[in-house]
Protein backbone atom coordinates (compact mmCIF):
# COMPACT_ATOMS: atom_id res chain seq x y z
CA UNK A 1 0.00 0.00 0.00
CA UNK A 2 1.63 3.20 -1.20
CA UNK A 3 -0.22 5.46 1.25
CA UNK A 4 1.09 3.35 4.13
CA UNK A 5 4.61 3.50 2.70
CA UNK A 6 4.36 7.28 2.33
CA UNK A 7 3.26 7.64 5.97
CA UNK A 8 6.07 5.33 7.08
CA UNK A 9 8.70 7.34 5.19
CA UNK A 10 7.68 10.77 6.46
CA UNK A 11 7.61 9.50 10.03
CA UNK A 12 11.01 7.85 9.61
CA UNK A 13 12.18 11.28 8.48
CA UNK A 14 10.61 12.96 11.50
CA UNK A 15 12.08 10.32 13.79
CA UNK A 16 15.56 11.28 12.58
CA UNK A 17 15.31 14.65 14.35
CA UNK A 18 12.31 14.58 16.68
CA UNK A 19 14.19 13.72 19.88
CA UNK A 20 17.38 15.56 18.99
CA UNK A 21 16.56 18.86 17.30
CA UNK A 22 16.24 20.93 20.49
CA UNK A 23 19.60 19.78 21.88
CA UNK A 24 21.13 20.02 18.36
CA UNK A 25 20.06 23.65 18.07
CA UNK A 26 21.29 24.30 21.62
CA UNK A 27 24.68 22.74 20.85
CA UNK A 28 24.85 24.94 17.75
CA UNK A 29 24.50 27.98 20.03
CA UNK A 30 20.78 28.88 20.03
CA UNK A 31 19.16 29.56 23.45
CA UNK A 32 15.91 27.82 24.34
CA UNK A 33 13.88 31.03 23.98
CA UNK A 34 14.99 31.53 20.35
CA UNK A 35 14.35 27.86 19.61
CA UNK A 36 10.83 28.28 21.01
CA UNK A 37 10.26 31.38 18.86
CA UNK A 38 11.45 29.52 15.75
CA UNK A 39 9.13 26.63 16.66
CA UNK A 40 6.26 29.11 16.93
CA UNK A 41 7.08 30.32 13.40
CA UNK A 42 6.71 26.71 12.27
CA UNK A 43 3.34 26.52 14.04
CA UNK A 44 2.08 29.82 12.63
CA UNK A 45 3.01 28.82 9.08
CA UNK A 46 1.16 25.55 9.60
CA UNK A 47 -1.88 27.48 10.82
CA UNK A 48 -1.89 29.84 7.84
CA UNK A 49 -1.41 27.11 5.22
CA UNK A 50 -3.31 24.24 6.88
CA UNK A 51 -6.81 24.78 5.54
CA UNK A 52 -5.98 25.93 1.99
CA UNK A 53 -3.76 22.91 1.38
CA UNK A 54 -6.29 20.50 2.88
CA UNK A 55 -9.19 21.90 0.85
CA UNK A 56 -7.04 21.56 -2.27
CA UNK A 57 -6.29 17.98 -1.17
CA UNK A 58 -10.02 17.22 -0.90
CA UNK A 59 -11.17 19.11 -3.99
CA UNK A 60 -8.19 19.15 -6.35
CA UNK A 61 -5.16 16.83 -6.17
CA UNK A 62 -3.76 14.96 -3.20
CA UNK A 63 -0.59 14.03 -5.04
CA UNK A 64 0.43 17.53 -6.13
CA UNK A 65 -0.27 19.10 -2.75
CA UNK A 66 1.65 16.47 -0.82
CA UNK A 67 4.63 16.53 -3.21
CA UNK A 68 4.79 20.30 -2.67
CA UNK A 69 4.77 19.74 1.08
CA UNK A 70 7.52 17.12 0.99
CA UNK A 71 9.67 19.42 -1.16
CA UNK A 72 9.18 22.28 1.34
CA UNK A 73 10.17 20.02 4.23
CA UNK A 74 13.30 18.96 2.33
CA UNK A 75 14.29 22.59 1.65
CA UNK A 76 13.90 23.45 5.35
CA UNK A 77 16.05 20.50 6.40
CA UNK A 78 18.79 21.63 4.03
CA UNK A 79 18.77 25.10 5.63
CA UNK A 80 19.18 23.53 9.08
CA UNK A 81 22.08 21.49 7.68
CA UNK A 82 23.65 24.63 6.22
CA UNK A 83 23.74 26.64 9.48
CA UNK A 84 21.85 25.79 12.68
CA UNK A 85 23.66 28.49 14.64
CA UNK A 86 22.07 31.38 12.71
CA UNK A 87 18.63 32.21 14.12
CA UNK A 88 17.39 33.77 10.88
CA UNK A 89 18.35 30.75 8.79
CA UNK A 90 16.69 28.45 11.34
CA UNK A 91 13.63 30.70 11.27
CA UNK A 92 13.40 30.46 7.46
CA UNK A 93 13.85 26.70 7.71
CA UNK A 94 11.01 26.50 10.23
CA UNK A 95 8.77 28.51 7.88
CA UNK A 96 9.45 26.06 5.04
CA UNK A 97 9.01 22.96 7.18
CA UNK A 98 5.82 24.51 8.57
CA UNK A 99 4.47 24.77 5.03
CA UNK A 100 5.37 21.14 4.47
CA UNK A 101 3.75 20.08 7.73
CA UNK A 102 0.50 21.81 6.75
CA UNK A 103 0.14 19.44 3.80
CA UNK A 104 0.57 16.36 6.00
CA UNK A 105 -1.45 16.87 9.15
CA UNK A 106 -4.97 16.03 8.01
CA UNK A 107 -4.06 14.77 4.56
CA UNK A 108 -1.66 11.95 5.45
CA UNK A 109 -4.22 10.11 7.60
CA UNK A 110 -7.03 10.85 5.14
CA UNK A 111 -4.93 9.43 2.31
CA UNK A 112 -4.33 6.23 4.27
CA UNK A 113 -8.00 5.78 5.25
CA UNK A 114 -9.05 6.47 1.65
CA UNK A 115 -6.70 3.85 0.27
CA UNK A 116 -7.83 1.28 2.88
CA UNK A 117 -11.48 1.93 2.03
CA UNK A 118 -10.73 1.55 -1.67
CA UNK A 119 -9.07 -1.80 -0.97
CA UNK A 120 -11.96 -2.94 1.25
CA UNK A 121 -14.51 -2.06 -1.44
CA UNK A 122 -12.63 -4.31 -3.84
CA UNK A 123 -12.50 -7.23 -1.40
CA UNK A 124 -15.95 -6.78 0.15
CA UNK A 125 -14.50 -6.47 3.66
CA UNK A 126 -15.05 -3.56 6.03
CA UNK A 127 -13.45 -2.46 9.31
CA UNK A 128 -14.13 0.23 11.92
CA UNK A 129 -12.59 3.63 11.35
CA UNK A 130 -10.97 3.33 14.80
CA UNK A 131 -9.22 0.18 13.58
CA UNK A 132 -7.82 2.01 10.56
CA UNK A 133 -6.44 4.73 12.83
CA UNK A 134 -5.04 2.05 15.14
CA UNK A 135 -3.28 0.40 12.18
CA UNK A 136 -1.89 3.76 11.08
CA UNK A 137 -0.83 4.55 14.66
CA UNK A 138 1.12 1.30 14.82
CA UNK A 139 2.86 2.09 11.52
CA UNK A 140 3.68 5.62 12.65
CA UNK A 141 5.07 4.47 15.99
CA UNK A 142 7.36 1.83 14.50
CA UNK A 143 8.49 4.20 11.74
CA UNK A 144 9.49 6.93 14.17
CA UNK A 145 11.45 4.36 16.22
CA UNK A 146 13.36 3.32 13.09
CA UNK A 147 13.96 6.98 12.25
CA UNK A 148 15.09 7.60 15.83
CA UNK A 149 17.71 4.84 15.61
CA UNK A 150 18.98 6.26 12.31
CA UNK A 151 18.98 9.77 13.81
CA UNK A 152 20.89 8.61 16.89
CA UNK A 153 23.63 7.09 14.75
CA UNK A 154 23.83 10.21 12.59
CA UNK A 155 23.80 12.51 15.65
CA UNK A 156 26.65 10.54 17.18
CA UNK A 157 28.72 11.15 14.04
CA UNK A 158 27.73 14.84 13.83
CA UNK A 159 24.54 16.50 15.15
CA UNK A 160 23.87 18.25 11.83
CA UNK A 161 23.60 14.90 10.01
CA UNK A 162 20.14 14.32 11.47
CA UNK A 163 18.91 16.70 8.75
CA UNK A 164 20.52 14.54 6.06
CA UNK A 165 18.59 11.50 7.31
CA UNK A 166 15.34 13.46 7.37
CA UNK A 167 15.96 14.84 3.88
CA UNK A 168 16.62 11.41 2.35
CA UNK A 169 13.42 10.01 3.90
CA UNK A 170 11.36 12.86 2.46
CA UNK A 171 12.92 12.42 -0.98
CA UNK A 172 11.84 8.77 -0.92
CA UNK A 173 8.39 9.88 0.22
CA UNK A 174 8.15 12.18 -2.80
CA UNK A 175 9.03 9.29 -5.12
CA UNK A 176 6.33 7.18 -3.47
CA UNK A 177 3.75 9.94 -3.97
CA UNK A 178 4.61 10.19 -7.67
CA UNK A 179 3.69 6.50 -8.06
CA UNK A 180 0.27 6.93 -6.47
CA UNK A 181 -3.00 7.41 -8.29
CA UNK A 182 -5.98 9.50 -7.20
CA UNK A 183 -8.39 7.08 -5.49
CA UNK A 184 -11.30 9.45 -5.80
CA UNK A 185 -12.23 11.67 -8.74
CA UNK A 186 -11.76 15.24 -7.51
CA UNK A 187 -13.56 18.23 -8.98
CA UNK A 188 -10.40 19.74 -10.46
CA UNK A 189 -12.16 21.88 -13.04
CA UNK A 190 -14.38 23.52 -10.43
CA UNK A 191 -11.60 24.81 -8.16
CA UNK A 192 -11.35 28.61 -8.14
CA UNK A 193 -10.39 31.23 -5.59
CA UNK A 194 -14.06 31.81 -4.80
CA UNK A 195 -14.85 28.11 -4.39
CA UNK A 196 -11.68 27.66 -2.33
CA UNK A 197 -12.69 30.49 0.01
CA UNK A 198 -16.22 29.08 0.27
CA UNK A 199 -14.91 25.62 1.12
CA UNK A 200 -12.51 27.09 3.68
CA UNK A 201 -15.30 28.88 5.52
CA UNK A 202 -17.61 25.87 5.27
CA UNK A 203 -14.92 23.60 6.74
CA UNK A 204 -14.27 25.96 9.65
CA UNK A 205 -17.95 26.49 10.53
CA UNK A 206 -18.70 22.80 10.12
CA UNK A 207 -15.77 21.70 12.27
CA UNK A 208 -16.17 24.06 15.22
CA UNK A 209 -19.70 22.72 15.81
CA UNK A 210 -18.45 19.16 16.30
CA UNK A 211 -17.55 18.35 19.95
CA UNK A 212 -15.01 15.70 18.94
CA UNK A 213 -13.09 18.40 17.07
CA UNK A 214 -12.54 20.33 20.31
CA UNK A 215 -11.71 17.15 22.19
CA UNK A 216 -8.85 16.42 19.80
CA UNK A 217 -7.66 20.01 20.25
CA UNK A 218 -7.68 19.60 24.02
CA UNK A 219 -5.63 16.40 23.71
CA UNK A 220 -3.03 18.09 21.50
CA UNK A 221 -2.73 21.18 23.68
CA UNK A 222 -2.77 19.21 26.94
CA UNK A 223 0.26 17.15 25.93
CA UNK A 224 2.16 20.04 24.32
CA UNK A 225 4.42 21.11 27.18
CA UNK A 226 5.57 17.55 27.83
CA UNK A 227 6.04 16.86 24.12
CA UNK A 228 8.26 19.93 23.90
CA UNK A 229 10.36 19.43 27.02
CA UNK A 230 10.68 15.68 27.61
CA UNK A 231 14.11 15.49 25.87
CA UNK A 232 15.42 18.14 28.27
CA UNK A 233 14.06 16.24 31.28
CA UNK A 234 16.47 13.46 30.29
CA UNK A 235 19.37 15.90 29.94
CA UNK A 236 20.60 18.10 27.14
CA UNK A 237 24.28 17.24 26.72
CA UNK A 238 26.04 14.94 24.26
CA UNK A 239 26.47 12.14 26.78
CA UNK A 240 22.70 11.80 27.31
CA UNK A 241 21.92 11.55 23.59
CA UNK A 242 21.31 7.82 23.89
CA UNK A 243 18.75 8.52 26.60
CA UNK A 244 16.95 10.70 24.03
CA UNK A 245 16.85 7.67 21.73
CA UNK A 246 15.48 5.48 24.53
CA UNK A 247 12.84 8.14 25.17
CA UNK A 248 11.94 8.23 21.47
CA UNK A 249 11.66 4.44 21.39
CA UNK A 250 9.48 4.54 24.51
CA UNK A 251 7.25 7.24 22.98
CA UNK A 252 6.70 5.53 19.66
CA UNK A 253 6.71 2.02 21.03
CA UNK A 254 3.85 3.20 23.22
CA UNK A 255 2.07 4.62 20.14
CA UNK A 256 2.51 1.32 18.32
CA UNK A 257 1.24 -0.59 21.36
CA UNK A 258 -1.76 1.74 21.56
CA UNK A 259 -2.50 1.01 17.91
CA UNK A 260 -2.31 -2.74 18.51
CA UNK A 261 -4.54 -2.52 21.60
CA UNK A 262 -7.00 -0.36 19.67
CA UNK A 263 -7.50 -3.20 17.19
CA UNK A 264 -8.43 -5.57 20.03
CA UNK A 265 -10.25 -3.52 22.69
CA UNK A 266 -13.56 -1.83 21.93
CA UNK A 267 -13.90 1.72 23.23
CA UNK A 268 -16.52 2.64 25.83
CA UNK A 269 -16.97 5.97 27.69
CA UNK A 270 -15.73 4.35 30.89
CA UNK A 271 -12.58 2.99 29.26
CA UNK A 272 -11.93 6.33 27.55
CA UNK A 273 -12.21 8.15 30.90
CA UNK A 274 -9.76 5.62 32.37
CA UNK A 275 -7.29 6.31 29.55
CA UNK A 276 -7.47 10.07 30.21
CA UNK A 277 -7.01 9.58 33.96
CA UNK A 278 -3.98 7.33 33.44
CA UNK A 279 -2.63 9.87 30.96
CA UNK A 280 -2.77 12.74 33.49
CA UNK A 281 -1.24 10.71 36.35
CA UNK A 282 1.57 9.43 34.11
CA UNK A 283 2.27 12.99 32.95
CA UNK A 284 2.77 14.11 36.54
CA UNK A 285 5.12 11.22 37.31
CA UNK A 286 7.12 11.90 34.13
CA UNK A 287 7.68 15.54 35.05
CA UNK A 288 8.35 15.16 38.76
CA UNK A 289 10.18 11.85 39.24
CA UNK A 290 13.95 12.19 39.44
CA UNK A 291 15.03 8.75 38.25
CA UNK A 292 15.61 8.29 34.51
CA UNK A 293 14.25 4.73 34.42
CA UNK A 294 11.06 5.71 36.29
CA UNK A 295 10.74 8.78 34.06
CA UNK A 296 10.89 6.69 30.90
CA UNK A 297 8.41 4.17 32.30
CA UNK A 298 5.91 6.89 33.20
CA UNK A 299 6.47 8.56 29.83
CA UNK A 300 5.71 5.26 28.06
CA UNK A 301 2.41 4.90 29.94
CA UNK A 302 1.49 8.55 29.24
CA UNK A 303 2.02 8.20 25.48
CA UNK A 304 0.19 4.85 25.28
CA UNK A 305 -2.89 6.14 27.12
CA UNK A 306 -2.82 9.40 25.17
CA UNK A 307 -2.57 7.62 21.81
CA UNK A 308 -5.45 5.27 22.65
CA UNK A 309 -7.85 8.08 23.51
CA UNK A 310 -6.64 10.07 20.48
CA UNK A 311 -7.39 7.17 18.11
CA UNK A 312 -10.86 6.78 19.63
CA UNK A 313 -11.72 10.46 19.21
CA UNK A 314 -10.35 10.48 15.64
CA UNK A 315 -12.61 7.55 14.81
CA UNK A 316 -15.61 9.29 16.37
CA UNK A 317 -14.89 12.42 14.33
CA UNK A 318 -14.53 10.49 11.05
CA UNK A 319 -17.92 8.86 11.58
CA UNK A 320 -19.75 12.21 11.61
CA UNK A 321 -18.07 13.81 8.57
CA UNK A 322 -18.19 13.07 4.84
CA UNK A 323 -15.26 11.37 3.07
CA UNK A 324 -14.65 14.44 0.88
CA UNK A 325 -14.15 16.71 3.90
CA UNK A 326 -11.93 14.54 6.06
CA UNK A 327 -8.62 16.25 5.34
CA UNK A 328 -10.23 19.68 5.74
CA UNK A 329 -11.90 18.92 9.07
CA UNK A 330 -8.80 17.22 10.48
CA UNK A 331 -6.83 20.26 9.39
CA UNK A 332 -9.20 22.55 11.28
CA UNK A 333 -8.40 20.44 14.36
CA UNK A 334 -4.70 20.86 13.67
CA UNK A 335 -5.14 24.56 12.95
CA UNK A 336 -6.86 25.20 16.26
CA UNK A 337 -4.30 23.10 18.14
CA UNK A 338 -1.37 24.74 16.42
CA UNK A 339 -2.72 28.24 17.03
CA UNK A 340 -3.00 27.54 20.76
CA UNK A 341 0.43 25.87 20.83
CA UNK A 342 2.05 28.76 18.95
CA UNK A 343 0.85 31.13 21.67
CA UNK A 344 1.80 28.87 24.58
CA UNK A 345 5.11 27.51 23.34
CA UNK A 346 7.31 30.58 23.98
CA UNK A 347 5.77 30.90 27.46
CA UNK A 348 6.58 27.25 28.20
CA UNK A 349 10.11 27.73 26.82
CA UNK A 350 10.68 30.84 28.94
CA UNK A 351 9.35 29.15 32.10
CA UNK A 352 11.31 25.99 31.31
CA UNK A 353 14.63 27.81 31.51
CA UNK A 354 14.24 28.10 35.30
CA UNK A 355 11.54 25.56 36.28
CA UNK A 356 11.83 22.70 33.81
CA UNK A 357 9.68 20.09 35.62
CA UNK A 358 6.79 22.48 36.29
CA UNK A 359 6.96 23.85 32.74
CA UNK A 360 6.51 20.29 31.41
CA UNK A 361 3.12 20.21 33.17
CA UNK A 362 1.97 23.70 32.12
CA UNK A 363 -0.65 22.56 29.62
CA UNK A 364 -1.67 19.25 31.25
CA UNK A 365 -4.81 20.68 32.97
CA UNK A 366 -6.39 21.10 29.51
CA UNK A 367 -6.77 17.30 29.41
CA UNK A 368 -9.49 17.59 32.05
CA UNK A 369 -11.84 18.83 29.30
CA UNK A 370 -11.91 15.27 27.92
CA UNK A 371 -12.96 13.87 31.30
CA UNK A 372 -15.76 16.43 31.55
CA UNK A 373 -17.02 15.54 28.06
CA UNK A 374 -16.87 11.80 28.71
CA UNK A 375 -18.70 12.25 32.02
CA UNK A 376 -21.45 14.33 30.40
CA UNK A 377 -21.72 11.89 27.48
CA UNK A 378 -21.99 8.91 29.81
CA UNK A 379 -24.68 10.65 31.89
CA UNK A 380 -26.61 11.54 28.72
CA UNK A 381 -26.40 7.94 27.48
CA UNK A 382 -27.85 6.65 30.76
CA UNK A 383 -30.72 9.14 30.59
CA UNK A 384 -31.45 8.17 26.99
CA UNK A 385 -31.47 4.45 27.76
CA UNK A 386 -33.71 5.03 30.80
Amino acid sequence: MLARRYNALIYIGQGCFLAYYVIAFQRAGLPLVLISIANSAFDITSVVCELPTSVLFDKWSAKKIMVLGAASRFAGFMLFLFDSSNFWIVLLGELLTGLGSSTETGAASALYVEEREEKERGSGAESRVERKFAELGETVGLSVILGGVIGAILYRIAPSLIWVGAGVAYLLAMLTLLRMKEHRRRRMANVSLQSLATDLLRSVFRSVRIPECWLLVSLDVGAMSMAMLWPLLLGGDHDTMWLQLVGLVAMNGASALAGRLGMIIDSTPGRCALYVGVDIVALCFTALVGNDVALLGAFFIHVCAHAMIHNVFCGKLYRVIRPDERASVMSVVSLLSTLAIAVLQPIVGWFGQTHLSLAALCTAPVLLASLVYLGVGRHHSRETSA
